[in-house]
């Protein structure tokens, strides 16, 4: 991948991905045409992944995010295989990333022709067991393919890895969590909210081990204890010199993290600005280790507190990796928005089973604005009024959890849109307030859709007719009180 010697601001990284998008939808490509598939590889490579980090967790990120989503879905439909194998293969783009990607072309199998792109997706050796599964699920009858799929990935599993390299599986920590931790400095159990954590400080840590387990620390705490806490692994026992000098590893238990091996710091060093990590075991291990000390004052080999080659210590070496970030149920139902055209986003089945998936997150609104951190035209209602999905807009704007506020922010999406049925269902939740009404219908006019203002300002008449009629059959029943009394009074008085 070429090097740049200046990082990319979002702004620049998007307008890179916007050509490569416009590019794309403008010119008739086709899978022989080696010369355009270089050309999006080059502008590709302008993007490092390094441009990314400061944007890690934020909404820029996640923007970028679903443009190379958009750009994927592309080069699947117009099989261009080379820049895909490209793209599966940097090494900064995740598992988790190459395995949505791997099911996705095997749903379109039958309507594109994407058998080769299914296979260039696979040899990667980034698609996950759990999501080759779901693909081979989702081909259906296409006996052939999945023949073809399960023997190409029989033959993936039996490579041998390369010496130098280790498979590395990025965890997924889901931010949205609140977790127990134990402070190992304080010595006091806590219960922190992980996303809560990292906005607090860009210096606070949070890595991922184990069976969904997590560490929080600081960066000033780990830097603190670097000279105290570095190690060389040694090849033989009692003999410093055939300690490994080139290949440094840091002792985690110097910050109170006790469940780890020796670990690689490497990518931690190189990006100071990724909060969240994940510590993964190599299948490696040496029959003992010499303190950073030690190794440099080898006259003094009694330093009672630090490793000198000893026997005892012999473990396994870990390395620490970027984790990919998943913010929840509300994730899964934004990327599933991504995935599918406007016609498959309004089939009935479709929305029935978002839905299902929206009734087991107990707080959309609150979930909804973690998720999109203060940007409301990207919220979840704004999408549903953008591909017209009335069916969910009926079922959301009318649970007791979904505000105003963002009712408000759902309607001027759904005006700006036209959408005419989405505005229509929002404004008939009851919930929308005047000043949403008011911006909402500036947005109709300026997008001259007269006849959604027109059935607008029809509902609104019936609503404060109804609302005046209901006003006076209460007044008029408390009116009425007293003359049915005097009337029954009299009615008495001639019998």
């Amino acid at each position: 991948m070429s090097q740049v010697s200046e990082k990319k601001t979002f702004d620049e990284i998007i307008k890179i991905l916007k050509h490569i998008d416009n590019l794309l939808d403008t010119k008739k490509v086709k899978e022989q045409d080696r010369s355009f598939q270089t050309e999006i590889i080059t502008l590709m490579e302008e993007i490092e992944m390094d441009d990314l980090e400061e944007m890690n967790g934020s909404s820029d990120r996640h923007t970028v995010d679903l443009h190379l989503a958009i750009i994927a879905h592309t080069l699947a439909q117009n099989n261009l295989v080379h820049v895909i194998e490209y793209l599966v293969n940097r090494k900064d783009i995740s598992n988790l990333y190459v395995s949505k990607a791997f099911i996705w072309a095997c749903k379109r199998v039958g309507r594109w022709d994407v058998k080769d792109v299914i296979f260039a997706i696979l040899n990667s050796g980034k698609v996950s067991e759990r999501s080759l599964e779901t693909g081979i699920q989702e081909l259906g009858d296409k006996t052939d393919i999945i023949r073809d799929v399960l023997k190409k990935a029989k033959e993936i599993k039996k490579k041998p890895d390369h010496e130098d390299e280790v498979k590395r599986s990025p965890r997924v920590i889901d931010i949205t969590k609140s977790i127990t931790f134990y402070d190992p400095i304080t010595m006091e159990e806590k219960k922190i909210n992980i996303q809560d954590y990292i906005r607090q400080d860009i210096n606070n840590i949070v890595i991922g081990y184990g069976n969904n387990q997590f560490f929080l620390t600081t960066r000033q705490i780990i830097d603190a204890q670097l000279e105290d806490a570095l190690v060389y692994p040694c090849l033989k026992i009692n003999e410093v010199r055939t300690a490994l000098s080139n290949k440094p590893l840091y002792n985690l238990r110097r910050i109170g993290f006790t469940y780890n091996n020796p670990c690689d710091m490497k990518y931690y060093i190189d990006n100071p600005r990724t909060q969240l990590f994940a510590v993964v075991d190599e299948q490696v291990r040496y029959p003992s280790f010499v303190s950073h000390y030690n190794f440099h004052n080898q006259r003094n080999p009694n330093h009672v507190s630090a490793f000198h080659c000893q026997s005892g210590l012999d473990s396994n070496v870990s390395f620490i990796e970027a984790a990919v970030q998943y913010r929840g149920i509300m994730e899964e139902v934004h990327e599933s928005l991504v995935d599918l055209s406007r016609d498959e986003l309004q089939l009935p089945g479709f929305q029935g089973r978002l839905i299902k998936t929206l009734k087991k997150i107990s707080n959309v609104v609150k979930e909804d604005t973690r998720y999109i951190e203060g940007e409301p035209e990207t919220g979840l209602l704004s999408k549903l009024a953008h591909f017209g999905m009335v069916d969910v807009i009926k079922y959301l704007v009318n649970r007791p959890d979904v505000n105003s506020k963002y009712i408000d922010d759902g309607f001027w999406w759904a005006c700006r849109s036209t959408e005419k049925d989405a505005v229509l269902a929002i404004f008939n939740s009851g919930k929308l307030s005047a000043k949403g009404l008011r911006k909402g219908m500036r947005e109709l006019k300026t997008e001259r859709a007269t006849d959604i203002i027109s059935e607008i300002s029809k509902l609104f008449a019936s609503t404060v007719m109804n609302r005046v009629s209901k006003k006076r059959k209460s007044a008029s029943k408390k009116r009425s009180g007293g003359k049915t009394y005097r009337k029954k009074r009299f009615i008495k008085h001639r019998k």
